[in-house]
C-alpha cells in the first residue's frame, strides 16, 4: 500500500501557490493576473514551473493547439484555399 506524500513547502512557495491559484480562479491570462495585480509575470511564470515540479500544481494544457471545430462548411473552404497561398 503505497502513501502519498505532499511535499513540505516553504512560505515564499505557500504564498506563491496561493498567487497561482488565485490567477487561475480569475480566469485571465497570467500576463494579465500579473498585470492587474502589479506582479512580474516572468515571476509568476517561474513559480508555477517550480510548483508544478513539487507536483502542487498540475500540468495543464496551456501552450499546447487544440483542435477547432469549424462549423461553417463555406468557412471552411474559404480557409482551406488560404492555408494552400
Amino acid at each position: 500500500m503505497s502513501h502519498s506524500v505532499k511535499p513540505t513547502l516553504t512560505k515564499l512557495q505557500t504564498k506563491w501557490l496561493a498567487i497561482i491559484n488565485a490567477c487561475e480562479a480569475s480566469g485571465k491570462s497570467m500576463r494579465a493576473y500579473a498585470d492587474s495585480k502589479g506582479l512580474v509575470a516572468q515571476n509568476l511564470y517561474a513559480w508555477k514551473k517550480v510548483l508544478i515540479a513539487k507536483g502542487m500544481v498540475p500540468r495543464d494544457s496551456a501552450g499546447h493547439f487544440v483542435k477547432a471545430k469549424i462549423i461553417d462548411d463555406q468557412l471552411s473552404e474559404v480557409l482551406n484555399k488560404a492555408m494552400q497561398l
